[in-house]
Parts: C-alpha cells; structure tokens; sequence
C-alpha cells in the first residue's frame, strides 16, 4: 500500500484539474480515494460520489486512517466482498451520526461484522 501511494504521488500530473482544454474535469474515483486516504474528505461533484464513509458531507464522521487504508487496499485489490462489508459498516456509522441510534438497532441487508 505505502509503495502504491508513493508511485501515485510521482505521477501527480495525472490528476491535473484541466484536461489541457481549460474546462475542468470530472474528479476519477482513484484522485478522491486518494485524498481520502490522506485525511482529505472530498465530495466527488463530477459524479455526485461521497467519500467512502461520506465523511466530506458530514464532518462528524472520522474515520480513522488504518480503516481508510484498509479499505483502499481492499478497492485496489478488488477484493469486493471486504470493500461492499465496509461500506455497510460506513452507512451504518453515517446512519449513527444522523440519528442519534447506534449498535445493533441499525441493520443494513448483507452487511455484517465491524472494520477490522
């Protein structure tokens, strides 16, 4: 993982605001998860795409880096079945935070265990 975003930043250029026509583009999934992962919690607007703990529209949530490291592994690997269990987990901590009900009294379909 550390190598993984060690190369990411040299090739820094790639994530360049402007396609080179001067219109701004749409943020890539990789640039968000990046900046994520750095403690930046960005909403992607390109594409209407909350971080995955939807901590760039709710600054109650924060999500430890070992968590958002993990995570990203798992996304980069396509580990799927670990990315969708955290995501569930993510919702259900975001659900937590809107509403006041926490643990077990929030279920989401599919979703079990906590991070690890």
């Amino acid at each position: 993982m550390a190598r993984w975003h060690e190369e990411s930043a040299k090739v820094k250029f790639m994530f360049d605001r402007c396609d080179g026509d001067g219109k701004e583009r749409r943020m890539k999934t990789s640039e968000q998860l990046l900046k994520w992962l750095d403690g930046e919690s960005v909403h992607n607007n390109g594409k209407d795409e909350c971080c995955p703990d939807f901590s760039c529209c709710n600054s109650m949530i924060h999500t430890p880096y070992e968590i958002r490291k993990a995570f990203v592994e798992a996304f980069l690997t396509d580990d799927h079945q670990e990315t969708n269990r955290m995501l569930g987990w993510f919702l259900r901590q975001a659900i937590a935070s809107q509403t006041g009900v926490t643990g077990p009294n929030i279920y989401i379909a599919g979703i079990e265990g906590e991070p690890e």
